[in-house]
């Protein structure tokens, strides 16, 4: 018995020793030779990608020999995971995939269309394990390969999950080193010319009970809790995404403030089901969160207030509603990239929200045209009391390009709040 453990307490630590020391077959030993990094033309090229499932959206990226290169940050905040440039004077990249994306500037517009670079030698550290790969730096940003980002997220995958077999089927551990993994899913569908980007998430104590042989039975409460449904009878119906672009000027929302009628109390305070309204002061009838929260209910069925109203959960002031919904949603998250609107989501800007109906997009599919409504805005103080719902003023159809859709409003612009 004690040399079994002994023999269970070396494997572990060798496996452990691997994963942390970097020390990995294949790429990690491979030299290149100086002669590989000849001097290539690079040219710009929009790459349609579906994140996680979602409407395609346009990236910028350089195509050398076929292949995209990609601004790591373009992929990682979309799917919600930090990415850092590596330190010491390496080149390369840091992606920890169980933590969430750190919201930054956007990233800048490329209007070169064709840049001399010479590849070097980079590195993509996934979750602390190394993959090595070509890149260039242009402008003091990583260009790798898209394809090289979900091999080092698979060569990372595969170390870990050799680890928890070590583990599973050892006689020391009782559970798996961590409790689950996120990895990145790459896939190219040519008959549509869109690429599809996951974040896939792989239940590592599922898959250590399966390996010992371990039936997880959840508690009775629980099961119950799973085949009971939960009565619903106070909510409204979710209004469908529109089809076709809304008549500017006209009045979609019904925003109901009658706590008969719907999920509104008469005070305008969303309540989940029958309870007792919680919420805040900011979330009240013509403030423009308060229309933004309400529309995004009406349409998608969600209650971001649930998950925290801006002096609560969110923190102080607007510009943390699209970090948190990252962060914390999960029913909703969030997004940073400007060109990747969608209808029926919240834009949000340093000190406003508004609340996107449609988009419009060229053959390329890029958007050029948003629909929105809003509440709290245009207001002079005069005929139109700031903070006041005025319902032949205010949430009328508005239609703008994207581009003055995203200045039109004097703070900084955040981001998106969509439903997954």
């Amino acid at each position: 018995m004690k040399q079994n453990i002994i023999k269970a307490l070396a494997t572990s630590f060798i496996a452990v020793t691997l994963f942390m020391g970097h020390v990995l077959p294949g790429n990690a030993q491979f030299t290149y030779a100086a002669a590989e990094f000849e001097t290539k033309t690079a040219t710009l090229n929009n790459a349609k990608i579906s994140f996680n499932g979602k409407e395609p959206v346009t990236i910028q990226a350089y195509n050398i020999d076929g292949y995209n290169y990609v601004r790591a940050r373009d992929v990682t905040d979309a799917v919600n995971m930090e990415v850092n440039p590596i330190l010491n004077g390496e080149i390369g990249i840091m992606i920890t995939s169980d933590s969430p994306a750190q919201l930054g500037t956007p990233l800048e517009t490329l209007n070169i269309k064709s840049i001399k670079v010479t590849p070097v030698k980079g590195e993509i550290t996934y979750r602390g394990v190394s993959f090595y790969t070509e890149c260039f730096n242009y402008n003091g940003r990583y260009f790798f390969k898209l394809a090289d980002i979900a091999a080092a997220s698979e060569q990372s995958l595969q170390l870990s999950l050799e680890l928890l077999e070590l583990q599973a089927n050892g006689d020391v551990a009782k559970g798996p080193m961590i409790d689950g993994f996120s990895s990145v899913s790459v896939q190219w569908n040519a008959d549509a010319g869109i690429i599809n980007v996951s974040r896939v998430e792989h239940d590592f104590i599922k898959m250590f009970n399966k390996i010992r042989g371990v039936e997880v039975v959840a508690p009775e409460e629980e099961q119950n809790k799973a085949i009971t449904p939960i009565p619903n009878d106070n909510k409204v119906s979710v209004q469908p995404p529109l089809a076709s672009a809304p008549e500017v000027g006209t009045k979609l929302a019904n925003i109901l403030i009658d706590e008969s009628l719907g999920a509104y109390t008469e005070d305008g305070y969303i309540i989940e089901e029958n309870l007792e309204p919680v919420y805040d002061k900011s979330m009240s009838i013509g403030q423009c969160t308060w229309y933004a929260a309400c529309r995004f209910h009406e349409t998608t069925g969600i209650d971001i207030v649930t998950i925290g109203s801006p002096n609560k959960v969110y923190g102080s002031g607007l510009t943390n509603w699209v970090r948190v919904s990252i962060e914390k949603g999960s029913e909703i998250t969030g997004i940073v990239d400007r060109k990747a609107i969608t209808a029926q989501s919240i834009a949000v800007w340093d000190g406003h929200v508004s609340f996107v109906e449609f988009v419009e997009y060229d053959d390329n599919s890029n958007p050029i045209t948003v629909y929105y409504t809003e509440a709290n805005s245009g207001h002079d103080g005069v005929n139109h009391i700031e903070g006041v719902y005025y319902p032949d003023f205010d949430c009328l159809v508005q239609k703008s390009s994207l581009e003055d859709f995203i200045n039109r409003v004097p703070g900084e612009f955040s981001g998106y709040i969509v439903a997954k």
